[in-house]
């Protein structure tokens, strides 16, 4: 029914392809799709960046005289697809099931060119395309009235209230098991449309951050099909969760004309659909009456603690609070998701299920047995864990960074917590309450839970503090419609689309893990401490953006981290980029503002922009042009305060109306790639902020800790007052000549009063609006810090 037989011999044919390539002495690799990206004017002199052939790895983006190194690294792909795949031969190709040649296709066929595509689009792209139009050809009915072709898009909306609208108390584990169940309902609407029309999964273009693109035939009853999937989504959306999520599905009916050459037309149709969609949320329902504004009981006392619902009986939990089936649901999944390794799809309640529209999700961590469900989820944290995609023919579910109990670095202080609870326990005069919360308390110590935000401030070095980290690849929409030099197609979607989620789905993690080539490391952490991974959990990582939180010191290095990764993943493209916002917060926090604080953050990230430097003559038809402006972001905004941003704001009025030229005397996000006025490229980031704070690490044991706060004070003077008071920073200086001028930093040869000089004394524009960041990362670091010995001693004060 599902033209399973056609797309398997196309994908056959794929692997045929693949073994071809491998056998030959050719010479070709694959173009990165970021090199097939340009919003400046192309002087034919770019040099591409080419893709390592890779398999169920991170590739690796290289430039042509790097070949040496792609010949190596096809050889030793080759070697592995001999043992584990019998060189791809012919008898073993005729046993492959329809979903294992897809996993060895896309992970084989991902990174290597097809042939005639002059080295640009992959065989997996091109054959999972081919397979997709020919079962469009083939199911078309002659009758068909209309556009041959169909689109269907959809997007989750209320996510940020659903996911984050929780108390502190077991928070994290409430977040990821919120972020999980959007997922997982992502994937309930994108299977349920797939088994509906009897579509295979190649038809799903995108899926990631609770949109999806669907592309199928246009059937006389497809209108019909679609409104039926809707109607029921929204009924239970409505009833479930009174109105605060919404999926908004779409579709956009197409010619084949439109399919060949004008694709991206298509998708412009089809956002401004989602777009009008999403302002008439449950119109529908509400248009025939059956959206309940009111509900038909009074309401409980109690409502649910999480969700506010209040019209159905509520569960007191253990700890006193009220919350409705569903929210406890979640908390129980929450307590699973750790250990959890598959999700079956059943129509019967069971023992850790979860309902969703009409059907039954079980997690758990046993394997049932084969075709005992329809479907199945293999949940993979480790790429190394695809395998079992592979062999168990299931669909794979990426499961973001989780930071355990166990392994964070603090292991004696909460067996002390732990042993002292126990001793709590034991005495008789303790009541029932106090000993039910001094057992919840006991139970989120266990190795296998997930880390509390309290011992993930605890884990931090220098302060104990909370960092929130959002970050979001910047203009997607616009490229995807206008940024590719050569028109959108379906297989540029589609190699966009998945190196997207390959990088927020697998390489974020393995950033977390700093399983990366040198990580920050801005106290010099021993490699065996720092190779245990950072002291966060990623509530969510997926489409184009990312959302953690954990131990501010960790977060704070790991954006760096993830920024740098994104370049060398795009290979340094000017285009393509990404932003990021961080604050931070004590750990008892409200999680909601903590997520909303974040999101200004990187809104203030975002809104970093440079005049436009005319880097094509049609300046003004650029799509990244905007009042003047170049749209590009690239930024990133670390340790975001409300004040600051207000305090920046004014500054920017005033210098517009004065018409200065020259910087904000205070700027709160800088960019990775600054485009200098002789058209060089600046990267503030580690010229102002990294490798400022690293020198400032290195010189902290022979200065007072007062030093840096007197430096700031004097550096906040200057954000408010436009006063730079250069005397007293000469005494500060002058007061530690002699024992800086005696000193010598090992990185730059030079001596730290020299260092220190440059840093603070010497007037430039740019690196003094930015200075408060790395004065505050290293107060933030030193703060509770010991002595050192034979240092100074750094609790002196001037």
């Amino acid at each position: 029914m599902r033209n399973e037989e056609l797309i398997r011999s196309i994908f056959i044919e794929g692997l045929r392809e693949v073994r071809k390539w491998f056998q030959d002495d050719s010479s070709d690799f694959l173009q990165s799709i970021f090199s097939q990206i340009s919003v400046k004017d192309r002087t034919g002199n770019e040099t591409p960046f080419y893709v390592t052939p890779s398999f169920m790895e991170i590739s690796k983006i290289l430039k042509e005289e790097d070949r040496k190194i792609l010949l190596e690294e096809k050889q030793k792909v080759w070697q592995a697809v001999h043992i584990k795949y019998c060189d791809l031969s012919e008898e073993f190709l005729t046993n492959l099931s329809l979903h294992k040649a897809h996993f060895l296709l896309e992970n084989l066929g991902g990174t290597i060119p097809a042939l005639n595509s002059e080295g640009k689009t992959s065989i997996y792209d091109t054959y999972k395309i081919k397979a997709v139009k020919e079962v469009i050809r083939t199911r078309k009915k002659g009758d068909t009235s209309g556009p041959a072709n169909l689109l269907i898009c959809g997007d989750l909306s209320g996510i940020q209230q659903f996911i984050y609208n929780i108390s502190s108390q077991n928070a994290l584990k409430n977040l990821r098991s919120r972020s999980f169940f959007v997922e997982l309902l992502s994937e309930h609407i994108v299977q349920r449309i797939l088994d509906s029309f009897q579509l295979h999964r190649i038809h799903l273009l995108f899926s990631g951050g609770g949109s999806f693109y669907i592309l199928l035939d246009n059937q006389d009853d497809s209108c019909e099909k679609l409104a039926e999937i809707t109607h029921s989504l929204e009924t239970w959306f409505a009833k479930q969760f009174n109105g605060r999520l919404y999926a908004a599905i779409t579709s956009v009916p197409f010619s084949d004309e439109n399919l060949k050459s004008h694709f991206g037309s298509v998708m412009k149709n089809a956002a401004y659909n989602l777009f009008r969609e999403k302002q008439a949320k449950f119109k529908r329902l509400i248009d025939t009456g059956k959206f309940e504004f009111l509900q038909k009981c009074d309401p409980s006392y109690q409502g649910c603690e999480i969700c506010f619902k209040d019209d159905e009986a509520l569960h007191q939990g253990k700890d006193g609070f009220y919350r409705c089936s569903y929210c406890r649901t979640l908390i129980e999944i929450g307590a699973l998701l750790p250990r959890a390794k598959y999700v079956y799809k059943s129509a019967k309640p069971s023992k850790n299920s979860i309902f969703i529209e009409n059907s039954y999700y079980i997690l758990t961590d046993e394997k049932y047995p084969v075709n005992s469900h329809d479907i199945v989820w293999k949940i993979c944290q480790e790429l190394s864990e695809l395998e079992g995609v592979y062999t168990e023919e299931s669909v794979p579910l990426i499961s973001p960074y989780t930071r355990l109990t166990k392994d964070l670095p603090i292991k004696d202080e909460i067996k002390k917590r732990e042993n002292f609870l126990k001793e709590i326990l034991q005495k008789d005069e303790v009541d029932d309450k106090v000993r039910t919360e001094i057992k919840q308390e006991m139970n989120s110590l266990a190795d296998d839970t997930i880390a509390s935000l309290e011992w993930l401030a605890e884990s931090a070095k220098g302060a104990k503090l909370i960092g929130a980290l959002r970050m979001d690849a910047d203009n997607m929409g616009k490229i995807l419609q206008s940024g590719f030099t050569e028109g959108i197609s379906l297989e540029r979607l589609s190699a966009l689309s998945r190196a997207l989620v390959y990088f927020f789905k697998i390489h974020i993690s393995r950033i977390c893990k700093s399983k990366i080539e040198n990580p920050t490391n801005i106290t010099n952490k021993d490699f065996k401490d720092l190779s245990k991974g950072r002291n966060v959990t990623v509530i969510y990582s997926g489409g184009d953006d990312l959302f953690l939180i954990g131990a501010w010191s960790d977060v704070a290095e790991l954006s760096l981290d993830i920024g740098k990764a994104f370049k060398q993943y795009t290979g340094n493209h000017l285009d393509v980029t990404l932003s990021g916002g961080m604050t931070l917060h004590d750990q008892k926090f409200p999680i909601i503002q903590m997520s909303q604080l974040s999101a200004k953050a990187l809104k203030a990230a975002k809104d970093n922009k440079q005049a436009c430097w005319q880097c094509r003559k049609e300046f003004l038809t650029c799509l990244l042009f905007e009042n003047g402006l170049c749209g590009r972001k690239d930024s990133l905004s670390l340790f975001y305060t409300e004040y600051e941003a207000s305090l920046g704001k004014t500054l920017q009025i005033e210098r517009q109306s004065r018409q200065e030229d020259s910087p904000l005397r205070l700027r709160i996000a800088l960019k990775w790639a600054r485009v200098k006025e002789d058209k060089g490229i600046e990267n503030e980031i580690k010229d102002y902020i990294e490798d400022t704070l690293q020198q400032y690490w290195r010189a902290k044991d022979f200065l007072p800790r007062s030093f840096f706060h007197r430096a700031l004070q004097l550096q906040t003077v200057w954000y408010n007052s436009g006063c730079l008071y250069m005397p007293q920073v000469v005494w500060l200086l002058e007061k530690m000549k002699k024992r800086l001028g005696n000193q010598i930093d090992k990185e730059t040869g030079m001596d730290y009063y020299e260092l220190l000089d440059r840093q603070l004394h010497l007037f430039e524009p740019y690196r003094l609006s930015s200075q408060h960041i790395p004065l505050m990362w290293l107060i933030y670091l030193t703060r509770g810090g010991e002595t050192s010995e034979g240092k100074v001693d750094r609790g002196e004060t001037f």
